[in-house]
């Protein structure tokens, strides 16, 4: 499925997020947010690369996706695929409401954490560090971490 918006390089949305991130220089946690998953045990799309490489190239930390009815959380990780600690973290969080996807049948490289259960994410940004708690609507965690902010490339 192609975007509605074009993200391609020299596209409308890649010159206003590269416009947004100089203006925003100063901050030392970023998390950008869009639909289609750039990553996904699911499927991806390779179509927001150059958004997701927009963003590797100003140090971002956090892109937080939905689309798939499922939640996932990649490592630190390069446009292309290729796990860097220096990468961005990607976060897919489709739980919340509709039918959950079928089961995965395949566990992209970097994926670190998969649930089928609906439930809600809560992310904290920090000045120098995120955190992430993902529980079922119950309340029980089934996911939770704290990193370090500050990727570059």
């Amino acid at each position: 499925m192609q975007p509605k918006v074009g993200c391609g390089n020299g596209s409308r949305q890649v010159k206003w997020l590269r416009r947004d991130l100089a203006a925003n220089q100063d901050q030392s946690c970023t998390l950008a947010a869009w639909h289609h998953p750039r990553f996904s045990s699911k499927g991806g799309w390779r179509e927001v690369a150059p958004l997701w490489r927009t963003l590797q190239e100003a140090g971002a930390d956090v892109v937080l996706s939905g689309h798939n009815h499922v939640y996932e959380r990649f490592a630190r990780q390069r446009a292309n695929g290729s796990a860097s600690p220096s990468g961005i973290r990607q976060f897919i969080v489709g739980t919340g409401g509709k039918n959950l996807a079928d089961p995965f049948r395949r566990v992209s490289p970097n994926s670190e954490k998969r649930v089928r259960k609906l439930g809600v994410l809560k992310l904290r940004l920090r000045s120098n560090s995120y955190g992430w708690r993902f529980a079922r609507t119950g309340g029980r965690v089934l996911d939770r971490g704290l990193t370090a902010c500050g990727g570059s490339t």
